[in-house]
C-alpha cells in the first residue's frame, strides 16, 4: 500500500538516484565511464539485427515492418525501446508494467515488427486455462465417419514449437492455476510438460521470447498482486504515464487530416478529465 502512494516524480528521483549510485560504483571499479554512451538509445536498422544504443537484437524470419508508430512518429518512446532491447540481453521473459494507456502491448507487438519476429498475443483473464494456452484433445470425425480424439495445439505451445514471440496480456488476471503452470516454462526448468502426450517440450532451446505486461494491482479490475516468486522470475520493465506531449503527437501521426489545434483541445480536455476524476 506505502508503494501506491509513491508519486511518477518521487519513482523517477528514486530511478535517478540509483542510476546515479550505480554509475559512481562503476567509476571506482572501472574508473572513468562514458556516460553518454551507456544512455544512448539511437536506433540503427542493419539487415540482420537491429542495433539500439549498445544492445543488439537479432532479427527473426518475418519481413521486418517499415512502419512504427513508436519509434518513426517520435523519439519520446525511444528510450522504453532502449529498455527492451537491454532486458532482451538475458534469457528471462519480461514483464512490462503501467497504467492503462501507456502503450504496454503497442511497444512489444511494435518491437516485434522492427526485429521481424512473429508474435503471438493472447489475453489473459480469470477465465482463462491451461488447455486454453497448451492446447487439449478435441473430438473429430475419421475418414470412416467414426469419432475419434485427436490433440490439439493450444497459442503458446504452437508458438514455442515454431519459436515465435509471445506476448501474455493481463497477466495479472490469470488464476492460480494458470500461473503454477507457466511457472516451468519461465524458471529453470524452461519446459512445458504435457501430461496427455507424454511429453516434455523445451522452451530454451527454441527463439521463443516471452513478454508479459499488467496493469499496477491497485487500479482495480479484480486484478491481484502476483507472488513475489513469480515475479522473480521476470526482468521487470515500468512505463510511466504519457505527458500530454506525448499524447499530441501520437495524435497527430495517427490523424493527420485533424486540424492541430483541435487535437490540442481533445488531449486538453482528456487530461483534465482525467486529473479531475483522480482528484475526486
Amino acid at each position: 500500500a506505502k508503494g501506491a502512494a509513491v508519486s511518477v516524480e518521487e519513482r523517477k528521483k528514486f530511478g535517478d538516484d540509483v542510476f546515479e549510485h550505480l554509475l559512481k560504483s562503476l567509476e571506482s571499479q572501472l574508473g572513468r565511464v562514458n556516460r553518454s554512451k551507456l544512455l544512448n538509445a539511437h536506433v540503427t536498422n542493419h539487415d540482420d539485427h537491429l542495433q539500439i544504443g549498445c544492445f543488439t537484437v537479432a532479427k527473426g524470419s518475418k519481413q521486418c515492418s517499415t512502419e512504427t508508430t513508436v519509434i518513426d512518429a517520435f523519439g519520446m518512446r525511444t528510450y522504453d525501446f532502449f529498455r527492451l532491447a537491454r532486458a532482451l540481453s538475458v534469457q528471462r521473459p519480461i514483464l512490462i508494467q503501467g497504467s492503462p494507456g501507456v502503450g504496454k502491448s503497442t511497444l512489444v507487438m511494435e518491437f516485434a515488427a522492427l526485429t521481424g519476429h512473429r508474435i503471438i498475443r493472447i489475453n489473459l483473464s480469470e477465465q482463462t486455462d491451461l488447455c486454453d494456452l497448451f492446447g487439449s484433445e478435441f473430438p473429430i470425425m475419421n475418414d470412416k465417419s467414426r469419432q475419434m480424439f485427436t490433440w490439439l495445439d493450444g497459442p503458446l505451445l504452437a508458438a514455442v514449437k515454431k519459436g515465435h514471440w509471445v506476448l501474455l496480456d493481463e497477466m495479472n488476471l490469470a488464476s492460480q492455476t494458470v500461473l503454477e503452470g507457466l511457472n516451468a516454462c519461465f524458471d529453470h526448468r524452461g519446459e512445458i510438460t504435457i501430461p496427455e502426450l507424454g511429453k516434455t517440450f523445451s522452451v530454451g532451446r527454441t527463439a521463443t521470447r516471452f513478454f508479459a505486461c499488467q496493469n499496477p494491482y491497485n487500479q482495480g479490475g479484480n486484478r491481484k498482486a502476483l507472488p513475489r516468486s513469480f515475479v522473480s522470475r521476470f526482468t521487470l520493465i515500468h512505463l510511466n504515464n504519457l505527458t500530454e506531449t506525448d499524447e499530441l503527437e501520437i495524435m497527430r501521426h495517427k490523424f493527420t487530416n485533424i486540424e492541430g489545434h483541435v487535437l490540442k483541445n481533445m488531449v486538453t480536455f482528456n487530461s483534465k478529465v482525467y486529473h479531475d476524476i483522480c482528484s475526486f
